[in-house]
């Protein structure tokens, strides 16, 4: 088994940032209404500046709807680890679809096949806690996949000419994202960035 060695990026707010470095990490519990898109752990980007517009966009949202004055900050750390899911990988995603078949086959709450149709809501809810057991019974410390970004805020895309060549020639940005299992891999946690 190959040993990995992740930058990675945590986008977040400065009043976590304390706990975060003088402690650690921790994954927050299952809620009911979870549907994250990798499952539940803790979510790094491989681009500083992905981490940072999103740590400024999260901030700003929650200043304004707790009536707070927190800032965005970015916590980098190294992520040492053995057990990886690369959902960019076609051969890993085959081996997560062939336990997938077998998993919706096993659970009652959820009995349909892969080809219907679910809101898309309670289809990322069952994703997030199918790839959650997935991680558990596999021992997987990291679980990785590139996404296509549809969110333009975190670029610089000022020109509506520019957001026309992207869509005419099929062009988009992505983001890697990094969801971690295992806190023990997260190692050498450091702030690289606080707004002022």
């Amino acid at each position: 088994m190959s040993n990995y060695k992740i930058i990675g990026y945590h986008g977040t707010k400065q009043s976590a940032c304390k706990n975060i470095t003088n402690f650690e990490f921790k994954i927050n519990k299952s809620k009911e209404d979870d549907n994250h898109w990798l499952g539940h752990g803790v979510y790094f980007y491989d681009d500083f500046k992905l981490a940072k517009s999103w740590a400024i966009q999260k901030v700003n949202v929650q200043n304004r709807k707790y009536n707070k004055n927190d800032r965005a900050s970015v916590i980098k750390v190294d992520i040492c680890c053995k057990n990886i899911l690369n959902l960019n990988d076609n051969l890993e995603v085959d081996k997560y679809f062939e336990f997938l078949e077998e998993f919706i086959y096993l659970t009652d709450k959820h009995k349909f096949k892969l080809e219907d149709k679910l809101d898309e809501i309670e289809l990322e809810k069952f994703n997030c806690i199918a790839l959650d057991y997935y991680a558990k019974i596999k021992k997987i410390d990291v679980i990785i996949r590139t996404f296509e970004s549809n969110r333009t805020n975190y670029y610089d895309i000022k020109h509506k000419l520019k957001k026309d060549i992207m869509k005419i020639l099929k062009i988009c940005y992505i983001e890697k994202q990094i969801c971690v299992k295992n806190i023990d891999v997260i190692k050498n946690i450091r702030i690289v960035y606080a707004a002022k």
